[in-house]
């Protein structure tokens, strides 16, 4: 049972792809009047941005809003660290400020 588990995991992590680009929105600093940016639904990150711009949307695979917790953001890339397990190459890059 467990090799069958491991198996049918590895074919998910296969299907899904090998690169996946997720992003996760900060909540507002104390400062900060409105949100520029909303995440309207589980892979949509919209920018509100004042003048010409206007709406600008951006589609990942996955897009965490500024409600989300670590245990959130961990419970999408677990399946990845089980593959790594496995035998399985992978790197997880997080890009931003420290504590934000």
């Amino acid at each position: 049972e467990r090799r069958q588990r491991r198996q049918l995991q590895d074919q998910l992590q296969e299907l899904k792809g090998s690169i996946r680009v997720m992003c996760r929105a900060r909540p507002l600093a104390a400062d900060e009047a409105d949100p520029v940016l909303s995440v309207p639904s589980s892979t949509e990150v919209v920018l509100n941005l004042p003048g010409r711009d206007g709406r600008k949307s951006f589609v990942f695979d996955h897009a965490f809003g500024t409600n989300c917790s670590q245990a959130d953001v961990f419970e999408e890339v677990e399946p990845v660290l089980d593959s790594v397990l496995n035998g399985f190459n992978c790197c997880i890059f997080a890009y931003g400020q420290t504590g934000s």
